[in-house]
């Protein structure tokens, strides 16, 4: 299916002329809870949920100054920066240039981990590599579907591929989620008793733990109107191209204040980003209560346990509950860290060692004894004075700061040391793209 064939399917240009209206009306006025701090947030329209867009990063980019931000001018800054240098590093299809552009946007995005060491695993042809996807993703579905290449497609990948490819989208779990929620007003104000075919935008819970008193609710189907579980690979790259195109119709067409900034696209995405964290709990709709136990209950499509410490290699997961980080590993040991502790730690790593290199240092009779040198470990004992059960778990801390994009690992699972790839006003990114 080609652009203009999707655009022909039923209620598709409807839908964008309905919510290019919409885009400062009340009709989509949102409100979740933020977790972390225990607080209302309100949007009155999308334009009041772009402005109040927030993702705090702290970039290292290559062969140029680091910098931090919060907003939306601040991120697209830093997005701009990112897309000429990685579209640079690919054109001249240098695969060292390319790895650490990529990496730099994934570290940004908080995606880092297991999507990195995959990058560097297969450094040699990187650059050719997205050169030829990014070349697929244009105006036809059918070459995405018919090569069948995109093997590997994810939250990740999309921000990769939305600097290399014009008016492609970011389509992660909380824009899904906006898309969706968007789709079912539509359909409400329609009284249509399904959702069309082209606008049933697959959806992807949360980083979760099961049992979460709490859960976010990432899935935006209602009664009959129904979404299905967005799968990595293939299908997903097809609908973050639809979904471009559907939202680069809404801002084209639009005559609100969208059209004039200076990228309404991103902007769009910002405001979905913003309303797609929690989609609140539907409670008159049972279906819907019980579709949302299934949503929480499936961790990661990669599998349950998706990091692994760097030593022995044991697996866990990790997830944001309140103000902790929490830790739960394949043997069911459970752990966790206060937030303010976290920030405490960097910190601190980062008035002794700066940038360098530090080691694991987290021997349980070391840090019993008082012997140990100083390293992650003993600065997490510092954190927590006289309880080496905690130190210990820098063996777990490590590559959950390796995941949010904080930390640098050696590469050695003997002589086990990270850097920090931030600077000082350290603070925690979100824990769920």
């Amino acid at each position: 299916m080609n652009k203009k064939e999707y655009f022909g399917q039923a209620f598709v240009t409807e839908f964008c002329e309905w919510f290019g209206q919409q885009l400062e009306a009340t009709e989509l006025a949102h409100t979740w809870e933020d977790r972390r701090f225990r607080k209302i947030v309100q949007f009155q329209h999308m334009n009041d949920a772009y402005s109040q867009y927030s993702w705090p990063f702290h970039l290292c980019l290559p062969d140029q100054p680091s910098f931090e931000g919060r907003s939306f001018d601040d991120n697209h800054k830093a997005l701009t920066v990112l897309q000429i240098g990685l579209r640079k590093a690919v054109a001249k299809k240098d695969d060292g240039d390319t790895l650490r552009w990529a990496h730099a946007i994934l570290r940004w995005g908080g995606v880092f981990s297991r999507n990195g060491m995959w990058l560097s695993e297969n450094r040699q042809g990187v650059a050719e590599y997205f050169a030829g996807r990014a070349a697929l993703l244009g105006n036809n579905e059918d070459d995405i579907v018919l090569t069948d290449i995109f093997e590997r497609f994810n939250s990740g990948m999309t921000k990769i591929y939305s600097l290399l490819v014009d008016d492609f989208i970011i389509y992660d779990s909380r824009v899904a989620a906006a898309l969706g929620w968007v789709v079912v007003k539509f359909c409400r104000d329609r009284s249509l008793q399904e959702v069309p075919d082209g606008l049933r935008f697959p959806w992807a819970p949360a980083k979760e733990a099961p049992n979460v008193q709490r859960p976010k609710r990432r899935n935006p189907s209602e009664g009959n109107l129904r979404f299905p579980r967005l799968r990595h690979g293939t299908e997903y790259a097809r609908w973050n191209l639809r979904a471009s195109w559907l939202l680069s119709e809404v801002v084209r067409i639009t005559d609100t204040a969208f059209a004039e900034l200076d990228d309404p696209l991103r902007a769009l995405e910002a405001a979905l980003f913003m309303i797609g964290y929690d989609l609140g709990h539907p409670v008159s709709d049972e279906i819907a209560i019980q579709h949302l136990v299934i949503e929480t209950a499936e961790m990661d499509d990669d599998g349950t346990f998706s990091l692994c410490t760097r030593g022995n290699g044991t697996k866990f997961r990790y997830e944001h509950a309140d103000s902790y980080i929490v830790m739960t590993n394949e043997n069911g040991r459970i752990e966790r860290f206060e937030t303010y502790k976290v920030e405490e730690i960097l910190t601190s790593l980062y008035r002794q060692f700066g940038n360098d290199w530090f080691l694991l240092a987290n021997n349980v009779e070391k840090l019993g004894k008082g012997t140990e040198i100083p390293g992650l470990g003993r600065t997490i004992l510092d954190a927590y004075p006289g309880n080496t059960t905690q130190a210990q778990t820098a063996s777990y801390f490590g590559p959950i700061m390796e995941d949010l994009g904080l930390f640098e690992w050696n590469g050695k699972a003997h002589g086990i040391a990270w850097r920090l790839t931030c600077e000082p006003r350290i603070q925690l990114p979100e824990l769920d793209d």
